[in-house]
C-alpha cells in the first residue's frame, strides 16, 4: 500500500524531543564539560580553522547533547571563514546545520534517548517579540542561533541543543 501523507508540521511535532512538564529532574552523571574535552574545527583567524580540543558543552536541564555524524557547510560559514560575516568572528566554532545521535538528555526531557538518531532546527526563538507572534520566528531578532554566543557550532564531536528544536529522525 502507498504510505499515508501529513503534514510537515504534524510530523515535526510527533517527532520533537519535548521537556519533561512533571516528576522530579534526573541527575547528570557525566562529569562537568571541563572534565570532557572533544575536538572541534576552531575558527581561529580569517580564512584559517584549526582542530583543537575544546570543552563538551554542559547539558542543562531541557537540552540534548548530540555525538555528531553530519554538519553541512552554509554560506553563512563561509562568509565568515572569509571575515565577511556581520556577527560571527574569530575565534568561533561554525556550523549550525547538523545530525547525529543522542549521546545525552537533560533531566527534563522526554521523548528522545540516548541512542536515537536526532537532527536540529538550528534557531531558538525568543516567542515574544512581535515578529514571533506573527509567526515569523525565522527572523526573530532575539533568537539564538549555533555558532553565536553561547551556543556552540557543530563543527565539534558534540553539539547541543535545545530539546524543543531537536527531532527524532526515523531509523
Amino acid at each position: 500500500g502507498g504510505a499515508t501523507k501529513r503534514p510537515l508540521r504534524r510530523v515535526a511535532a510527533a517527532h520533537r524531543c519535548r521537556p519533561k512538564r512533571k516528576g522530579p529532574p534526573v541527575r547528570n552523571v557525566r562529569p562537568s564539560a571541563v572534565e570532557v574535552p572533544m575536538k572541534a574545527a576552531v575558527l581561529v583567524d580569517t580564512g584559517t580553522i584549526e582542530i583543537r580540543e575544546v570543552a563538551t558543552p554542559a547539558l542543562g536541564p531541557d537540552d540534548v547533547l548530540i555525538r555528531n555524524a553530519y554538519a553541512g557547510v552554509c554560506g553563512s560559514d563561509l562568509h565568515a571563514f572569509r571575515g565577511k560575516h556581520p556577527f560571527r568572528k574569530p575565534p568561533v566554532i561554525l556550523g549550525h546545520e547538523f545530525a547525529g545521535t543522542v549521546a545525552e538528555c537533560g533531566g527534563q526531557v522526554t521523548e528522545c534517548r540516548p541512542g536515537d538518531r536526532v537532527t536540529v532546527m538550528p534557531l531558538v526563538p525568543c516567542q515574544t517579540c512581535r515578529l514571533c507572534r506573527m509567526g515569523r520566528q525565522n527572523i526573530c531578532l532575539h533568537k539564538s542561533v549555533p555558532g553565536v554566543g553561547a551556543w556552540p557550532g557543530s563543527f565539534a564531536e558534540y553539539g547541543i541543543a535545545k530539546a524543543s528544536v531537536t527531532y527524532r529522525l526515523d531509523p
